[in-house]
C-alpha cells in the first residue's frame, strides 16, 4: 500500500509541476514567437 501511495503523490507532484512548466513554456514560445517575428 505504501508503494501505491507514493505513486499517487509522485503523479499529484508531476502533474503539479507540469502545469507549472506548460505555463512557463507557453511564454516561451511567445517569445520566440516574437523574436522570429523581428527577424523576418
Amino acid at each position: 500500500m505504501t508503494i501505491v501511495r507514493r505513486l499517487i503523490v509522485t503523479l499529484g507532484e508531476e502533474i503539479a509541476t507540469t502545469s507549472d512548466a506548460q505555463g512557463n513554456s507557453i511564454q516561451e514560445v511567445n517569445v520566440a514567437i516574437n523574436q522570429i517575428d523581428e527577424l523576418t
